[in-house]
């Protein structure tokens, strides 16, 4: 997902560039869950008490943030830079991390497992719009 921030497109529009770092954030997790299944499956296998027993930098990138951080900066920054209306903000992150998630597990184990990239991708800009619009 990190690696995906910093190669995203620079924008004039500090906004724009906040929405294409969201984009990033997606594009990521969904790339992440088809090029590593085992890894993001193991990442939801685990229980609770074991991520909170986990001590140090577990699950987290060079940023020192984790995926879901990494969601949350992004979309404060979609406030800071007026791409997102501030009282629509409160628990976004909940809705647009449900939606990737989503749609990342069909890929990987449900009935969209046997769809080509040349389908996936269209879908997942139409999610990825989706998301941003929605919020």
């Amino acid at each position: 997902m990190e690696k995906e921030l910093t190669a995203r497109p620079k924008k004039r529009r500090r906004a724009d560039s906040a929405k294409a770092g969201l984009r990033a954030i997606g594009a990521g997790y969904l790339s992440f869950a088809q090029n590593e299944t085992g890894l993001f499956r193991t990442a939801f296998a685990a229980p609770p008490a074991e991520w909170e027993a986990h001590e140090g930098a577990y699950g987290k990138g060079p940023s020192g943030l984790d995926p879901f951080e990494l969601l949350s900066r992004a979309l404060d920054e979609m406030v800071e830079t007026g791409a997102l209306d501030e009282a629509r903000r409160p628990e976004a992150e909940y809705l647009a991390w449900s939606a990737m998630h989503g749609f990342a597990l069909l890929l990987i184990e449900g009935p969209l497992q046997g769809l080509g990239r040349a389908h996936i991708e269209p879908l997942a800009e139409r999610l990825l719009d989706m998301v941003e619009q929605g919020l």
